[in-house]
C-alpha cells in the first residue's frame, strides 16, 4: 500500500483491521515525512513484515503471526480456527456485515480481514443450468451457472453409462462456468453434475446433464480379401456405426475396453448389468459392419470372444438388417476362437454385417 499526497498534504489517514499476507515488498509505504498526527495505522496483522530502508513503521497493536488463511493459492480467505485474526480487531470503524454479508461480531470480538469467523461456513449455493455438450469421440464441454459468492471452487462428478456410479473427474477454481472433460471412450454416454465447494463442503449437485462422445468407426468400409478363402477380418472395435439400445434397451450400449490380451488391445462389450437379453430384437443395441465383398459363395462366421457365464455368451448376427443366427457359445474365462454354427450367403457389393446384444457380458475382440 503507497499513500500519496500533493499539497496540502491529507490528514486523518486512518488504516484499520487489515490483513497484510505475503507481499512481495513492504506492506505499508508511509513516507518518514508524514507524522504521527496525520495517519493512525493500528491493529494490522502483517505476515511476514517487509520493512524499507527509512520505512519500518507497523503501527500500534501490530500482529506479526500467519493469518491461517484456509487457501491462499484458491483466493480461499476464511479464517481457519486457530487463527490470530479471530476476534483481534479493533471495534472502530468495524462493518456490521463481512464480506458476505454475515454479521459481525461473532464470538468474542471482530475479527481482521473480510471474512468472520463464525466456527461453521455455510456451504455455498448450487450452480444451475449445467449443459453437457459432444465436442469429439472423446471430449465433452459442461458449463453452469454460477449461484455463490462463497465457493471456493467446483467440484466435476461423471458417470459412464447409465448404470455406473459418480465420481469426482476434477476440482477446478472458483469463479469458473466451464470445464472441458478430454480423454473419454469413443461411443459412450457420459452423465454430469457439478457442486461448489468451501471449507464448510459441498452445495447440493446441479442438474445431470448427458450426451455421448462420437462414434470412432475405424477404416469405414472393410474390403474382403483375394485368394481361395477371401477372408473379412475386422476388430470388433473398428466397426462402421454403434446403435444404442432403444425401447426396453434404452441406455445399453457396445463400449470399448482395454485388455493386453486383445489382438489390439481393446475389445468389446455392453457392460453386464444382470443378464439383459435382447434376443433378435432390432432396439437391442447394435455394431454395424460396412463390407465390400467380392466373393458371393458361402461364408462362415468366426469370432474371437471371452464368455463369462452360461448368461453372458451369446449374440445375435444380421446380414442387411435381417436376422440370421442367435449364437450361443461355450463359456470360456480366455480369450478363444469359436466358429458359428450357420453360414452366410452374402451378395457382391458393399453389405452389412451386424452383431447385436442378446446377453450382456460377452467379450468381443474380433
Amino acid at each position: 500500500m503507497v499513500l500519496k499526497w500533493i499539497t496540502p498534504m491529507p490528514k486523518n489517514v486512518k488504516i484499520y483491521n487489515n490483513i497484510f499476507n505475503d507481499c512481495e515488498t513492504e506492506q505499508v509505504n508511509i513516507n518518514s515525512a508524514v507524522t504521527a498526527t496525520e495517519y493512525i495505522l493500528d491493529n494490522n496483522l502483517i505476515f511476514p513484515y517487509k520493512g524499507a530502508s527509512g520505512n519500518s513503521r507497523k503501527g500500534t497493536n501490530p500482529i506479526e503471526l500467519n493469518p491461517l488463511f484456509a487457501d491462499v493459492s484458491a483466493a480461499n480467505f476464511y479464517l481457519q480456527p486457530g487463527s490470530p485474526a479471530i476476534d483481534a480487531a479493533n471495534p472502530l470503524l468495524v462493518a456490521g456485515f463481512d464480506y458476505i454479508n454475515n454479521p459481525r461480531p461473532f464470538g468474542g470480538g471482530y475479527d481482521l480481514g473480510a471474512f468472520e469467523y463464525s466456527g461453521m461456513i455455510e456451504p455455498p449455493a448450487a450452480p444451475t443450468g449445467l449443459t453437457a455438450t459432444v465436442v469429439s469421440g472423446s471430449q465433452i464441454n459442461l458449463t453452469w451457472t454460477d449461484n455463490a459468492s462463497n465457493e471456493t471452487g467446483y467440484v466435476i462428478e461423471r458417470k459412464a453409462g447409465n448404470d455406473g456410479a459418480f465420481a469426482i473427474v476434477n476440482t477446478v477454481s472458483t469463479n469458473l462456468v466451464g470445464y472441458s472433460d478430454k480423454n473419454l471412450h469413443a461411443s459412450t454416454k457420459y452423465t454430469y453434475r457439478v457442486r461448489a465447494t468451501n471449507m464448510g463442503g459441498n452445495s447440493d449437485p446441479s442438474n445431470e446433464a448427458s450426451d455421448s462422445t462420437f462414434y470412432a468407426g475405424g477404416p469405414g468400409t472393410f474390403a474382403q480379401g483375394g485368394g481361395t478363402n477371401a477372408v473379412v477380418s475386422m476388430e470388433a472395435e473398428n466397426f462402421s456405426s454403434n446403435m444404442v439400445g432403444t425401447g426396453t434397451y434404452v441406455g445399453k450400449q457396445w463400449l470399448p475396453y482395454s485388455d493386453i490380451d486383445a489382438s489390439q488391445g481393446t475389445y468389446m462389450m455392453v457392460p453386464n448389468a444382470g443378464n439383459a437379453n435382447g434376443g433378435t430384437s432390432a432396439s437391442s443395441p447394435t455394431l454395424n459392419y460396412s463390407i465390400n465383398f467380392t466373393q458371393t459363395a458361402i461364408h462362415y462366421i468366426w469370432a474371437r470372444v471371452i464368455n463369462p457365464g452360461a448368461d453372458d455368451n451369446s449374440i445375435t448376427l444380421a446380414y442387411n438388417g435381417t436376422v440370421f443366427n442367435e449364437w450361443h457359445m461355450p463359456e470360456t474365462g480366455a480369450w478363444a476362437w469359436f466358429k458359428c454354427a450357420a453360414s452366410l450367403s452374402v451378395e457382391a457389393g458393399e453389405q452389412v454385417f451386424s452383431i447385436r446384444m442378446r446377453e450382456d457380458g460377452v467379450k468381443i475382440d474380433k
